[in-house]
């Protein structure tokens, strides 16, 4: 962060700080999924949300829904939203309604 100007960083809404991550960790030789594996749970995934949706002419994805239908289809247990009240006291990056 020094070495970054006071008038550029002033032009810079979100600043976050990043541990660096350790050698070791990038050299790890992890294979991730494979393309068919990813393609199975996307589609999988997408036939739910057509299901979901086939009342609604105009939603067809999960990013189109309204934040009715989000309190409606995505209820968050109590541990999840203990998790994002503490992330939200933490940060005070989330502007929940919830």
């Amino acid at each position: 962060m020094a070495k970054i100007s006071g008038p550029l960083l002033d032009r810079i809404d979100l600043h976050i700080e990043v541990e660096p991550v350790p050698f070791e960790e990038l050299a790890k030789k992890v294979l991730g999924e494979n393309s068919a594996t990813i393609r199975k749970r996307v589609t999988a995934a997408r036939a739910i949300q057509q299901m979901r949706f086939e009342e609604f002419t105009s939603i067809h994805y999960n990013a189109q829904m309204s934040p009715k239908q989000l309190r409606q289809y995505c209820k968050l247990d109590p541990s999840a939203l203990g998790l994002l009240k503490n992330s939200d006291e933490e940060t005070g990056l989330i502007c929940s309604r919830l």
